[in-house]
This record gives structure tokens, C-alpha cells and sequence, in this order.
């Protein structure tokens, strides 16, 4: 069986000591390395499945009812894989509107907690 999002779930477990790492109360200079890589291998996952079609990615959104501005809060369990990916466009997105968006949403898990939903879909 492929795993076919293994690229994007191979960034949980570093993900997670990087969250660790801040609730105990330090930051590391390779936080926002690994952000950045995460972006990066994102980018080239949605540009190597273009028929998954997510630049349309609000569309995506709204008919799973997940407003843009809410997407931390969002319940992702029963959400399948485009969804989940859309969520991930949109906050890779909003890092160029609002540096250390990205960031704070691995810090603060909702990252992982997408990746996550995405391996128990391979």
C-alpha cells in the first residue's frame, strides 16, 4: 500500500519535540527552519497533485463548513484527505499575509493534528 501523503506525515514526530520544546518554555533557532521545510515540501506536494485541485481551497472549505479565520477549531476526525489538505493550503497561505502563522500552528498542534488525520487516511 502507498502512502501517498508520507512526504507531508513525515513532519509529525519533528513537529511534535518542536511544540514540546516551546510549552517548556524555550524556542529553538531550527523552529523556523522546520516550518520552512514543512512549507516547502507542502508546496511541492500540491504542485506534483494538481488533480487534487486545491487551489480551490476555499471552495473546499466552505462545503465542509470550516471558516478560514476559524481553522484551528475545526474537527478534522471526520474529515477526509482534500479537506484536511485545503485546511494545510490555507494556513501555508496565510504565512505570507501574516508571518509566524505557520509556525504557531505547529506550536500549538493543530498542525500535527492535521498530519495525523492524513496518516490514518493512507
Amino acid at each position: 500500500m502507498t502512502e501517498q501523503y508520507r512526504s507531508l506525515t513525515a513532519y509529525i514526530e519533528p513537529i511534535k519535540r518542536m511544540s514540546e520544546s516551546c510549552h517548556e518554555g524555550w524556542s529553538r533557532e531550527g523552529d523556523s527552519a522546520l516550518v520552512h521545510s514543512f512549507a516547502d515540501t507542502f508546496h511541492d506536494f500540491v504542485n506534483e497533485r494538481t488533480d487534487l485541485r486545491l487551489d480551490y481551497y476555499r471552495d473546499i472549505l466552505a462545503q465542509n463548513g470550516i471558516v478560514t479565520d476559524r481553522l484551528d477549531e475545526a474537527d478534522v476526525s471526520s474529515k477526509d484527505a482534500v479537506c484536511v489538505l485545503a485546511m494545510m493550503f490555507a494556513a501555508v497561505r496565510a504565512e505570507r499575509f501574516c508571518d509566524g502563522f505557520l509556525l504557531e500552528n505547529c506550536k500549538n498542534g493543530t498542525i500535527v493534528r492535521w498530519l495525523e488525520r492524513l496518516k490514518s487516511l493512507d
